[in-house]
């Protein structure tokens, strides 16, 4: 029989293989926990975002943010110890026990298509300049509702064309003529399905509310004590064009030409009225409407219809954010504020 060797003292456990198996132990306890921070979340926030409720998601993000739970998210991704950790944790139990639901629901919020990317976008807006006023409110509106920022560039129809032709970074085009979409259409500048009908446009003439003269028609801007007339350049404004048209037919033409003052677009032409330099001008209805002058409509059969469109350019890198611009403006919200301003909209019949 095999001599078995008397049992010596057992032996002492070395402190650093102590130390060795407490760390592996407290590190699966920190990898568990991690795995269901990043798990249990998404079984939280992922329907909640799937359900149509980003909005809801982007709150409970704020929230988590403001008890402090993303700082609870960094101590695992940035490798800080167990003790640290643990340390901060007892600091802020509630913000752990917020710590799931607020994780899953800010993956959901930023990886689903229904979620909204961690800065807002921003999309550029070329606008005819008689939309000044209501292309300002609708956009605030547009911000509210959806988070897209919007930035809007006012001008001439004819002048912003231009600029998009030659490479300007734009995301809608709203022009005061149809003919300009058209044009950019041949050249395959917009995205053909986005081509909509926003409205038709009304001219007025339009004195200071201080000013002796009263004018009723175009016939009386021919009178002698009527010196400067201001309309828009009708070289690349479409409310320029409607006015020259409106007082060749209404045979005036001759005596108020060399009395006209131009400006670079509808919005400049009222500007000049404003401040006195010109007598009289001939402006969009929707500028009219909210000044504070005196204004008499001209009527439509004088000139061509002023249809205005709108379209989202080829190069946009946020066509979704610009397409939505496009369906608001023409929703029942965007056509309401249109209609404050006197525009006759799609579907509507045109008061003469």
């Amino acid at each position: 029989m095999r001599a078995v060797a008397p049992a010596g003292p057992p032996k002492a456990v070395s402190p650093s293989l102590k130390n060795n198996e407490a760390t592996s132990l407290r590190e699966a306890l920190v990898g568990f926990g991690t795995t269901v921070a990043l798990a249990l979340p998404l079984a939280v926030g992922l329907p909640i975002s799937i359900t149509g409720r980003p909005i809801l998601a982007k709150r409970v993000v704020l929230i988590g943010r403001r008890t402090g739970v993303w700082s609870r998210l960094e101590a695992y991704w940035y490798n800080r110890t167990w003790q640290e950790e643990w340390k901060r944790v007892r600091l802020g139990r509630r913000s752990l026990l917020f710590l799931p639901i607020v994780a899953g629901l800010a993956v959901a919020y930023r990886i689903l298509p229904g979620g909204a990317p961690a800065s807002p976008v921003t999309i550029t807006v070329s606008a005819a300049a008689d939309l000044t006023p209501a292309f300002q409110e609708i956009a605030r509106s547009y911000e509210t509702e959806t988070g897209t920022r919007v930035i809007l560039n006012f001008g001439s129809t004819g002048q912003l064309a231009q600029q998009i032709e030659q490479g300007a970074p734009v995301d809608v085009f709203a022009a005061a003529d149809i003919g300009y979409v058209e044009d950019l259409a041949n050249m395959r500048l917009i995205i053909p399905d986005t081509r909509a009908l926003y409205a038709r446009g009304r001219i007025t003439i339009w004195t200071r509310a201080d000013s002796t003269l009263r004018l009723e028609s175009l016939t009386d801007l021919a009178q002698p004590n009527v010196q400067k007339v201001a309309i828009a350049n009708p070289d690349h404004a479409p409310y320029g064009v409607a006015a020259r048209e409106a007082m060749r037919r209404a045979g005036v033409w001759d005596a108020v030409q060399s009395k006209l003052v131009l400006a670079e677009n509808v919005a400049q032409t009222l500007q000049y009225a404003e401040t006195g330099n010109v007598d009289a001008a001939i402006v969009a209805l929707s500028l009219s409407v909210q000044s504070q002058g005196h204004w008499k409509l001209i009527s439509q059969d004088l000139h061509q219809p002023i249809d205005q469109a709108l379209a989202v350019m080829r190069d946009t890198k946020h066509e979704r954010e610009a397409r939505g611009f496009i369906s608001y403006v023409n929703s029942p919200q965007g056509r309401e504020v249109m209609s404050r301003y006197g525009f006759i909209l799609p579907g509507e019949e045109p008061v003469k």
